[in-house]
């Protein structure tokens, strides 16, 4: 997962916020502001309660916590975390991802309008308070500029004049109407959607992963895709382990499930999946030993290079099924390992 950009972004009271001003938008983990010195306490009894979860789905546990399981066996303590992280990556990646909503942590996020649309899509495991235009009143120089119009800006001042007077001309309209008694609900819908706007988050870690696969994605609109960074970023310092490998869809799917893809991955309708009966196949010994040791030359080739496990290419498939046939009867294996190679 690609940083946020740091010579813009800076970081401040124990690494809780980040700020870009050159985007205008700003991610505050508010359990670490709130907590301070406690932070690590709460860090650390979020992962417990995920790590009690799962071991109460798998092991016979009494009512006594202390007694099932040491004093020392913490998140935070480095004899016992990757085991930790490890115990609950497993289960998560094995697709049992309730206990993850024993856990939760906060956000306030500061950004436009536009994308705060976006935001509160994520609805299942998320609590949502939003800044109300009905009851707050709206400043002038409260928008977000996207770089492309910023960039446009350089090229042509006319049009960055032309913009400016837009938006002095909408904000004058707007205070001028809340002068003359409009309700700011009302006075509002003369407003850019690029106005700014501040959003509290609270995420279980179970929507939060989610969230990350979807707005870490190139295709995800800018603004959002960044936020997404900077929440990641700050799960990645506290969090050590839990967060580091979170991305989009396709980094763990193979293809790309969106419509219209970053050409990073091919889409699924390109792509042919060995299916897992053809893989499994592949996998029985049922060889002498001259045989067994050509196949697993061959295994462990799939499973290092993920690329192999999935092609376009209809004459590779026709190879595997070749392969496999000669593993479920012991032919040599000599010439159709060489082509797949």
């Amino acid at each position: 997962m690609s940083k946020p950009d740091v010579s813009a972004t800076k970081k401040n009271i124990l690494n809780a916020i980040f700020n870009n001003k050159k985007m205008g938008i700003k991610v505050m983990y508010l359990d670490a502001v709130l907590a301070k010195d406690n932070l690590t306490h709460i860090v650390n009894d979020n992962v417990m309660k995920i790590y009690y979860a799962y071991k109460h789905c798998y092991s016979q546990l009494s009512n006594e916590l202390v007694k099932d399981y040491p004093e020392e066996v913490q998140y935070t303590n480095p004899e016992w975390q990757d085991k930790i992280v490890k115990f609950i990556l497993d289960k998560k990646e094995s697709g049992h991802t309730s206990c993850l909503e024993q856990g939760s942590v906060t956000f306030v996020i500061t950004g436009s309008r536009t994308m705060s649309h976006q935001l509160v899509r994520t609805r299942v495991g998320v609590g949502i308070a939003q800044n109300s235009q009905r009851y707050t009143p709206v400043e002038r120089d409260s928008e977000i500029i996207p770089e492309s119009m910023l960039k446009l800006f350089e090229k042509n001042s006319d049009i960055e004049s032309r913009y400016n007077t837009t938006m002095i001309n909408v904000y004058d309209l707007y205070s001028k109407l809340v002068e003359l008694d409009i309700p700011k609900e009302d006075a509002r819908f003369v407003l850019m959607q690029g106005v700014k706007t501040s959003i509290q988050m609270t995420f279980n870690f179970a929507a939060l992963y989610r969230f990350f696969e979807m707005r870490l994605c190139k295709r995800a609109q800018w603004e959002i895709r960044n936020v997404a960074k900077m929440m990641a970023t700050l799960m990645q310092i506290h969090y050590p382990g839990l967060f580091d490998n979170v991305g989009p869809r396709c980094q763990y799917l193979g293809w790309c499930p969106e419509h219209k893809g970053c050409g990073k991955y091919l889409p699924k309708k390109d792509v042919t999946v060995i299916s897992n009966a053809l893989f499994k196949e592949l996998t029985n010994v049922r060889q002498d030993t001259m045989v067994i040791d050509k196949y697993k030359e061959l295994v462990e080739t799939l499973e290092n290079d993920k690329e192999l496990l999935i092609k376009e290419n209809e004459q590779y498939i026709e190879t595997i099924k070749k392969l496999s046939f000669c593993i479920a009867t012991g032919t040599p294996l000599d010439y159709e390992h060489k082509k797949l190679r």
